[in-house]
This record gives C-alpha cells, structure tokens and sequence, in this order.
C-alpha cells in the first residue's frame, strides 16, 4: 500500500544513488512510485511528517513511508567517546 518513500539522513552510505532509491530497490515490490531523500538531522522527522502531509493533501499519495537513520558514530573519533 505504500505509494511515497521520504528517507532522512545526514549520514547516508551513499551519494549516490541515494538512499530512498536503494530502501525503495530493496523493500518495495512496486518500483513506480516517488521516493525522495531530505538532508536533516535533528528536525528531520518534524520537516519529513510536514512534507508527507503536504503530499497526501495534494493527492499526489495517501500512505507515505518515512524513514529516519543516522550514524554520527561514523563522524565522532573514538577519542572523543
């Protein structure tokens, strides 16, 4: 039922392709729909859940999958821990 994947991060694996592309590749059997990244940390979900409802009002899609993940232990020196 999944017809939107909005995927945030500040710390993706990859530039490209980005990372709603690869969840979208990996987890969806429906490859045709929108699937966008949005480069946030902290607020990312408060901005994601605001662009999902932008979206659903729209019309554009009615069950938006939003996904947040980061992982600072990749930028943090083990020193500093």
């Amino acid at each position: 039922k999944i017809d939107y994947i909005i995927y945030c991060s500040q710390s993706p694996d990859y530039l490209l392709p980005s990372g709603s592309s690869i969840i979208q590749n990996k987890l969806i059997s429906n490859k045709n729909i929108p699937a966008i990244d949005v480069n946030l940390g902290c607020s990312g979900f408060i901005y994601c859940s605001s662009i999902a409802q932008s979206i659903i009002r729209s019309g554009e899609a009615k069950n938006i999958l939003i996904l947040t993940s980061d992982t600072y232990s990749k930028y943090i020196d083990d020193n500093n821990m």
